[in-house]
Parts: C-alpha cells; structure tokens; sequence
C-alpha cells in the first residue's frame, strides 16, 4: 500500500475536516485528501478515532475531584481564580508570577472554568481531556500537512495522545499549563506549515513566465496570513507556558524535514557552490523566524525576572551544581527508558544526594552514541535526526540546570518533547518495513497494536489519579527514599481527618528529610489540632529556623501560643507575619485577638480594623473590636460591634457569648441568659459559657438549672475548680433537700481542692460546707479552721468572718443552707 497520500486544500472535494482540530480558537482550511489505490480516504474517521482513543484512555478524569499536589494553590484555594472570570482576575493573571512563572493563558482558562463550572473538579479534569484531544488532533492535521503520509501522522498523533508518560499532564488539573501550551504548540506549528507550503507553492511558480492575461497570480498574501497566524499562536503558548521558548529552533529543523525548505532553496540555485547556498538558505530561514526568536527572548527575560523575585529557583546551596549537572545526562537517558517501558510512572521522582559515577558516564556515553548516530542519519534518514533533536532541544529548559523543586525528572516535561521521538520512530519503522518488504497492513496492524498497549496502560495510570491516597500509595510503592510522596500522604489523610494515619505519613517524611518544611509545617498542624500544643510547636519552630520568612509558620506558630496563654509570643509571630506580608487579614485578626487578651484595647482596635477592611464579611474582628471597646467602657458600641458579628453570621457562638457578658455588666440578667442560651445552641459543649449561665441563673434563684449547667461545665472540663466548687457549694447549700447531695458535693469539693493544692480559701471553706452536709461535722470543724487560717494569712477579711460563722454551725451540728454562689468568674 502505498503510503504517501497527496494533500489538497480545496472546499470543493467532498471530504473534508473542518478547523484545525482545535475547534476553538480559528476556523482552518477544510482538509481533503486524495488518496492513491487502497489508501483509506475518509480521513475525518482519523480524527474521530484519535478522539475516541483519547476518551477511552482518559475518560476517567471526569469523575476525579482535585488533588492535594498543587490544585489547593492553582485553583480551589486560590480566591482570585475561583471567582471565575473578573476585571480583577484578569489584570492579576496578566502582572502576576505567582507559584512559578508568568502564565496568564493558564491562569484564564483556569478562571474561565471556575466562571464556567465552579469548583467541579471533574469539569476541571474535562477541560484538560478536551485541550489534549484538540492538541492530539492538531498535531496530526500538522503532520499531516508537512508530510502528506496520513498513516504514519496517525500514529504519532496517537502515541501521543495516548503515551502513559503524558497522564500527569492531563489528569492533573494543576498542569494546565501543560495541554494548553501544547494545543498553541501544534496550532503554532501547523499554521506555520500552511505558510510554508504555501510559499513554495509561490515560490514554485517560475518567475520568468510571465502569466497570459486573465491567469492567476499566487496569493502572497495568503502564505503572510499563516505566518502571522503562527506568531499570534506562538505568543499565547508563551504566555501558557514559557518552555516553548524552543520552539522557533524546531520550526527550523522542520524546514530541514519534512518542508525541505533547504532543498527547494538548493534546487533553485543551480550553478552556486552548495555550501553557499545551503548558508544562505539557512540565514534566510533564521532571519525570517525574527518574531519568533525576539517573542522567546522577551518570554525568558519575564520569566526568569518573575523566578527571581520569587524565589521560585532552588539556590546552588540547596540543590549542587555538580549534582544538577549529573543528573541531566542521568535525565535524558530515563526519559528514554520511560518511553519504551512506560512503567512505575510517579507523580514525584525524588532528587538523591548524588549520583554514582558510573550512572553518569554511562548516560553521557549513550547520549553521545544516540546524538552521532542520529546525524550520521541525515541524509538518509532526516526524521531520526529532527526527531532526536527535537526531543533534547526541547527537554533543555526543564532538563534541571534550572532548579525549581527537588524532583529529578518529571513526567510532565516529556509532554511536548517526546513529539520528536514518536516522529523519528514511527517514520524509521515504516522506512525498514519497506526495506525490508513486509505487508504494509502488517505494519500499520502492529502500530495499531502499541497504540492499544498504550492506550491500556494509559487507562490503568489514570486510575492511579483518582484520589489523593491511591496517587501518594502509589509514588511510595513504585520509587524509593520519597519524602515527598509520604509528605502527599500525609496530607491526604490529614484532609479526610485521619489524624493519626496523617502523623505516621509525616514522621514517615521527616525521617527521611528532617528538613522537609511542609512536613514540619502540616505535622505541627495535626498536632495542635490533638491539642499536643507544646509538640506543636516545635515542629514550627523546625520551620522558622530553615526558613523565617514562611508566613504560615508564623501564623500557626502564633495560634498555638495563643492557645497555650503566651500572648505575648504570639504577637511576636503575627507581627513578623505583618512585616512579610502587611496585607494579610488573618494576621491582623489573629494579633487582635491576642492583643485583647493582653489588655491593649487600642491596638485590638488598629488591627480589627485593618482586617475588617481587609475582609469586610469576617465575623471575629468585630467580636475582637466589640471586647475592646467593652474593656475602654464603651459598652454602646461594644453592643454595636456584637450585633454587627451577628448580622454577618447569626451562629457565630463568641458573638453571643460576649454579648451576654455585655448584658450582664449593664446588669440585665434576663437578656444575658437569652444570649447564653443561643451561644449554648451553636456550641453545647462550650463549658465556660455553661459557668456563667450557672452563675447568673443561680442569682435568679434557679438553682436546678443551674446545678444542671454546672454538671455540665464539669462534664466537658472535668479540671475547671471554679465549676466544681460552685456545683458543691449548691449540692451542698441549697435550700431545696432535693437538691442536695453531700456525698457527691465533698468528691466535688475535695477535688477543686486537691486540683489547687488546699490552698484556696473560698475551696476549702466549701469543702467544709460539703462535710457539714454529708454529716461529717468534725471534718467540717477541722476543714474550716484551715479555711479561716488561709483567709488571715491572705488578708481576706471578709472570707475570714464568714467562715467563722461557718465554724460555729458546724460546731453546734449544723450544715449551713444558702443558695447563693461563692465566686465567679
């Protein structure tokens, strides 16, 4: 069969494709093929089954949610993306280089599918699958162009859409930036084929006929419409992602094949030395690429200002340039590997201390022996020399000179690069075959046959993607000595709440990599959320000392002393946070609220202010804002702050609880219990609110109630003294013998004592009280002496009368019978 097929532009044959595959961004020629004797016609069955194929190995990702790995920080945590496309997310994705590198195409479609679909991550995943089948199919209509040989296009186009090493780029949603920049990728380089071809159809015209009256003239104007067509494409690839700064050198090696634009240029000088010629032609070729090569300047100037800035660049400290430099060849040679076997595939490879020498040589050695080899083959083999070259061009700016992460290779740089690879050898298979004379059906079957191998183990790598647990299972089992993957663990099992799981996972990560930051970060994290503050702590303090810019540390750093009552630490942490980043509203809410509880009302207010500014809809500055203004005494817009809380979210339960303390100092009680009852609602378990509802309802004279709230205060806190004195004092005092309960007001009792070391008067006088009603009188003599001897000792002359009276009674037999408290709090 013969396997060349003769493209032509026409939209009058009746079969046709129409764009160029994309289906979005331009309306391309209709394509037609005329084909020779048993050469398959109907091309657009291609283009559907390279769709269908694409699918079938991916069709998955539409029920996979977001991932742990990067997706928080692209999209579903990132405010500006998620709230779709706006004015404001706009000017963002175009000024910022946010996480890596200036990428606004990425960050646009990103927000375009938030506008689009929310945060449905398996619509997010279908946009993915769409933009890699667009790219699939444009490279084939490409190939297709340049080549005119529809079978071997097909295939390429297949391994490429169906390759196992390309499932990271497009089951994770982070990597948009991947597919994106690949479908400009294609649409760049078939509509700089559509002007190549077209220009030596011009070109091809002889010039020195002058054309009858009436003839048609070539359109040079149509031929400029492709080339600016390509640059436009070109330009948003950069701007999708600036790995494509390679491409204007690829564009020339497919003017050297499979265009020939080098030929063309030999055939029309006849008589000029060659060597002259092919100079001559080559600088032509170069000059007229000029967009081209100032658009990938002006890309790697941005990108490496945008790198710079944000450190986004691993230091020469952090990663070796010695190690750097051993790992490229080292690189090269399992990106091979992984072509041909595409097995163990990971999400992480992690960077190791260094690399055995032998490891190096050896793939340097085989590097040099493919290079020599391949341009041995130019001649007579040009695609195994383009391909070659294609595929190291293109790995060069993720090949790993340039750090940026403590991976040794990624799958994910292989998308576009490997493009080079599928062409060298599915074009050499096809040659060798009719070398050798075999059946070409036999030889499409058998390329048929890898592209359902691959598609098979495509479709088994996808499953590997559909959740954060089964993706970091699989990098710890498929590579070694991974921090990384057990950090991805962790975290997953930290976000599903299983709390302990998470802490092996990330004690699993520090083991190996003490100085893995998020490890130290998210392990303090679960800890604290145990209540292990202390723990907490050091893990936090792990990271500020590796690195004391890290916001988040600070921040978690500071909530965790706040919780531990060292408000002074804490507004040492929110502080630096504020210096690093002043706009941070989290910052200026969490120092408010320390400083509140250090008593300076006036910075509580500065800070509560500036957060809500900041974020006008958070409810806790008000409620921080509210308690100082109550502690300057100015209890009116104290209230004003509290009802503003509310107005924003009705079950805030702070809200209600400081609103009731308000109302308790502007002594309705009556209003205070209502608030604490919805304060109550929200929260149940909230013990210090059921302290103080005990408290108030106890001067109402509702002493059932509030032995009830009482109980459970003591319930929840089992070691809060004020509640289990208060709960003693009424089982022990209350008028209503009902209520009463000697035996368990001294348990009660002895243990607010025995928790305060028998040392607090009003605890051992309610001690006393307890044994006088249980019927122990002459503990309840003894206990009340203590009593009155730590009251003189403490100068407490009030507590010192009363429990003197208290001793008489208890002298004479009698218990003492009152129902009101004997502190509060």
């Amino acid at each position: 069969m013969q396997e060349r097929s003769r493209v032509l532009l026409s939209a009058r044959k009746p079969w046709h494709v129409r764009g160029l595959s994309s289906g979005c961004f331009f309306a391309g020629r209709v394509l037609t093929v005329k084909t020779e004797k048993n050469t398959f016609e109907h091309v657009w069955l291609v283009y559907a089954g390279l769709a269908l194929a694409t699918l079938f190995g991916y069709g998955r990702v539409i029920s996979f949610g977001f991932t742990n790995y990067d997706d928080p920080y692209i999209v579903w945590e990132n405010p500006v993306v998620s709230s779709g496309l706006t004015l404001r997310g706009t000017y963002w994705a175009l000024t910022t280089g946010f996480f890596d590198f200036w990428r606004p195409m990425t960050w646009l479609s990103h927000m375009l599918d938030c506008e689009l679909f929310g945060l449905h991550g398996g619509m997010h995943h279908l946009m993915n699958l769409w933009y890699h089948t667009a790219a699939a199919l444009v490279l084939f209509h490409a190939l297709v162009i340049m080549t005119r040989a529809v079978w071997r296009s097909a295939i390429a186009a297949g391994l490429f859409a169906l390759h196992p090493l390309h499932v990271e780029s497009v089951a994770w949603i982070a990597e948009r930036k991947d597919v994106l920049s690949g479908l400009f990728a294609f649409l760049t380089l078939a509509c700089y084929a559509r002007f190549a071809t077209q220009k030596q159809a011009d070109q091809s015209t002889d010039a020195r006929v002058q054309a009858p009256r009436g003839a048609t003239v070539p359109d040079q104007t149509r031929s400029a419409r492709w080339y600016r067509a390509s640059v436009v494409f070109f330009a948003l690839g950069l701007m999708s992602k600036p790995v494509l700064v390679t491409l204007p050198f690829v564009l020339l090696l497919f003017d050297y094949w499979p265009l020939r634009r080098l030929q063309l240029a030999t055939r029309q000088s006849a008589g000029t030395p060659k060597t002259k010629v092919w100079l001559h032609a080559w600088a032509q070729l170069v000059c007229e690429k000029w967009p081209f090569f100032i658009l990938s300047v002006v890309s790697s100037a941005i990108t490496y200002a945008v790198m710079k800035s944000g450190g986004n660049v691993l230091s020469g400290e952090t990663v070796p340039w010695g190690l750097r430099l051993a790992n490229v060849p080292i690189s090269y040679v399992r990106y091979l590997c992984k072509t041909f076997v595409p097995v163990n595939l990971a999400p992480f490879y992690p960077m190791p201390d260094s690399w055995p020498v032998l490891y190096v040589v050896g793939s340097a050695l085989i590097l040099c022996v493919i290079t020599v080899a391949a341009l041995r083959l130019l001649r007579s083999a040009p695609y195994v020399t383009v391909g070659w070259l294609i595929f190291l061009g293109m790995l060069v700016p993720t090949i790993g000179i340039v750090q940026m992460g403590y991976h040794s290779i990624a799958d994910r740089y292989t998308y576009l690069p490997l493009t080079g690879l599928f062409i060298a050898v599915v074009w050499g298979v096809a040659d060798l075959a009719k070398k050798f004379r075999l059946m070409p059906a036999c030889t499409f079957a058998v390329g048929i046959a890898i592209l359902g191998v691959a598609g098979i183990l495509t479709w088994r790598q996808v499953g590997h993607w559909r959740d954060d647990v089964s993706l970091w299972s699989w990098c710890i089992a498929v590579t070694k000595n991974n921090p990384s993957a057990h950090y991805g663990l962790g975290r997953a099992y930290h976000q599903l709440g299983q709390l302990d799981k998470a802490i092996e996972q990330y004690q699993a990560a520090l083991q190996l990599d003490p100085g893995h930051l998020l490890a130290n970060l998210n392990l303090g994290v679960v800890l604290a959320r145990q209540g292990r503050l202390r723990d907490a702590t050091n893990y936090f303090g792990n990271v500020l000392v590796r690195e004391p810019k890290m916001v988040e540390a600070h921040l978690n750093m500071g909530n965790a002393l706040f919780k531990l009552k060292d408000y002074a630490g804490a507004t040492n942490h929110f502080a630096r946070a504020l210096e690093l980043v002043p706009g941070l509203a989290e910052a200026h809410r969490t120092y408010a609220a320390a400083l509140v509880e250090l008593g300076d009302f006036n910075g509580t207010i500065a800070h509560a202010d500036e957060a809500i500014r900041l974020e006008p809809r958070d409810v806790w500055p008000h409620v921080f804002k509210g308690r100082a203004l109550s502690g300057l005494g100015r209890s009116d817009a104290a209230l004003e702050e509290y009802f503003t809380a509310l107005n924003l979210n009705y079950d805030c339960a702070e809200a209600h609880y400081r609103l009731g303390l308000e109302w308790l100092r502007r002594g309705k009680p009556v209003d205070a219990v209502a608030s604490f009852n919805e304060a109550l609602r929200i929260s149940p378990n909230w013990a210090e609110v059921h302290l103080q509802l005990g408290m108030v309802l106890t001067a109402q004279g509702r002493l059932g109630e509030a032995i009830a709230h009482y109980r459970e205060a003591v319930r929840v806190v089992p070691t809060d003294v004020v509640a289990l004195n208060n709960l003693a004092w009424l089982l022990a005092t209350a008028p209503d013998a009902q209520l009463r309960d000697g035996k368990e007001a001294v348990q009660l009792a002895e243990r607010a004592c025995a928790l305060t070391g028998y040392a607090q008067t009003i605890f051992v006088g309610t001690l006393a009280a307890a044994y006088a009603e249980a019927g122990q009188f002459d503990n309840a003599v003894q206990t009340a002496l203590r009593a009155c001897d730590l009251a003189a000792a403490a100068g407490q002359t009030n507590l010192l009368l009363r429990n003197r009276q208290l001793l008489e009674l208890f002298k004479a037999g009698q218990a003492y019978r009152e129902g009101a408290p004997t502190q509060t709090k």
